[in-house]
């Protein structure tokens, strides 16, 4: 339509075209978090990337993608469960990689479908891939540090407001006390009984002596 385009711009176009093709996609979990992911990225990364240009690149880099992906779909994924693995930070570092890695390799497999030795050579990389990609997964998953955030869902944008405004104004212990103050808002204290969605069960919880027990 002769518009300068932009990333925000074609990422809203694309949801939009889906959406209209198929409108129960909104309902989808999938499409809520490949979205909403996609816009925390476009808008928060490079920002938090300058604000922690005290760490190695690596790490800077990795750290800065999780937490901007994490900025806008938190929400959708507290509803899933109350507990938030801390194991995703470690998790993107390696699993980002190897998740690029087979993408690439899945369009070439396709582009050379119909050349039966390239075929031949470039299948099993492929197949070793998805499964090396699958593996590490359910690996890094066993010794993922969780968190319970309960609390959280319902508090998240007060909250997010709050680090905003504190930030903005420089009050830089006033933002370690809200952060310390929303860890302590998850200690299990108790006693207390709760029911909640644990990736589509049911579960409840019952809260005694600082431990979680669900059922």
């Amino acid at each position: 339509m002769k518009k300068d385009g932009d990333l925000i711009t074609g990422t809203f176009l694309a949801l939009f075209i889906q959406g209209f093709i198929s409108p129960y996609l909104i309902f989808h979990t999938g499409y809520l978090l490949t979205y909403l992911s996609t816009l925390g990225i476009l808008l928060f990364n490079e920002k938090i990337n300058r604000l922690l240009v005290s760490l190695p690149s690596f790490l800077k880099d990795s750290i800065s993608l999780t937490l901007a992906a994490l900025s806008l779909s938190f929400p959708v994924i507290l509803t899933f469960s109350p507990e938030f693995s801390l194991g995703v930070f470690a998790g993107n570092m390696i699993l980002v990689p190897l998740y690029v890695i087979t993408t690439y390799l899945s369009f070439l497999g396709i582009m050379v479908m119909n050349i039966p030795l390239l075929k031949w050579i470039l299948l099993p990389f492929i197949e070793v891939f998805f499964d090396l990609s699958y593996y590490m997964g359910s690996f890094l998953s066993h010794y993922a540090m969780k968190i319970s955030l309960e609390n959280m869902l319902n508090f998240y944008v007060p909250f997010l407001l709050l680090v905003i405004l504190l930030y903005k104004k420089k009050q830089f212990k006033g933002l370690l006390v809200l952060i310390l103050l929303i860890f302590l808002m998850e200690i299990p204290y108790g006693p207390a009984l709760a029911i909640y969605n644990k990736y589509g069960t049911p579960y409840v919880r019952i809260t005694q002596n600082f431990k979680n027990y669900d059922i």
